[in-house]
């Protein structure tokens, strides 16, 4: 298998780690705020050490690209509203509807693009997006 793949398939175990923790986290008296406050700190500090401390000294901070930094700021802020609207969906939906819905994003992204001219019509991905859509309508149930 390639590596890849193999990293693919642990993001997704991962991730379904996170849908079904999170659910149990809400359940067990959090509310959302509470939830992603909680999570905040493990991230920042695993990100800083992800990316080394040396790296963020040596990081270019005042010669970064302004369209390449508006982009990083503007996936950072739709990640965190996307985290709040998940652990919303989450108070009320099962955990696997709502895994299978917000884990629709790739088809969501695909449409996205080709109507931006940014992705080209390709067949097997349009049947990924019918796939996804069946999915999600299978796990709404």
């Amino acid at each position: 298998m390639e590596a890849w793949l193999t990293n693919a398939a642990i993001a997704c175990c991962l991730y379904a780690a996170w849908a079904m923790l999170s659910k149990s986290a809400q359940t067990s008296g959090l509310t959302t705020n509470e939830s992603q406050a909680v999570q905040l700190l493990p991230r920042i500090l695993f990100t800083t050490y992800q990316i080394g401390f040396k790296g963020l000294r040596d990081c270019r901070w005042l010669d970064l690209p302004l369209t390449g930094t508006s982009y990083s700021l503007l996936s950072c802020l739709a990640t965190i509203l996307a985290g709040f609207y998940y652990s919303d969906a989450l108070l009320d939906g099962s955990g696997a509807a709502v895994a299978a819905i917000s884990g629709s994003y790739p088809a969501v992204a695909y449409v996205v693009g080709v109507f931006l001219g940014t992705e080209n019509l390709e067949t097997y991905k349009i049947l990924g997006v019918v796939l996804a859509v069946a999915s999600c309508l299978c796990f709404a149930q």
